[in-house]
C-alpha cells in the first residue's frame, strides 16, 4: 500500500502538461502571445520588429526562417536570455 501512494495515480504531471503548451504557443504566431508575456499588443510587435521578426509567422516559421531552434525563439519572444 506504502509502494502504490507514491505514484500520482490519476493525477496530471508537469511532464503531461509541458509538451502541448509547448506546442501551442510554437504554432501561434508571435502577436498572439502578446498578452501572455504581460504587454501591449503595440509594445510587443515593436520589441519583436526590432530584432527582424515578423508577427505573421509562427514560432516555429520563425525558428526555421532564423536558423535557430524552437526554445530559442520562444526565449527570443518571452524576453528570456540565455
Amino acid at each position: 500500500m506504502l509502494a502504490a501512494s507514491v505514484f500520482s495515480w490519476g493525477q496530471i504531471t508537469r511532464q503531461q502538461l509541458e509538451r502541448p503548451i509547448e506546442q501551442a504557443l510554437v504554432y501561434a504566431p508571435p502577436s498572439a502571445l502578446a498578452d501572455v508575456t504581460g504587454q501591449s499588443q503595440a509594445e510587443f510587435l515593436a520589441r519583436l520588429r526590432q530584432q527582424g521578426i515578423e508577427a505573421h509567422q509562427s514560432v516555429e516559421d520563425l525558428a526555421r526562417l532564423h536558423g535557430i531552434d524552437e526554445n530559442r525563439a520562444l526565449a527570443i519572444i518571452f524576453g528570456v536570455e540565455g
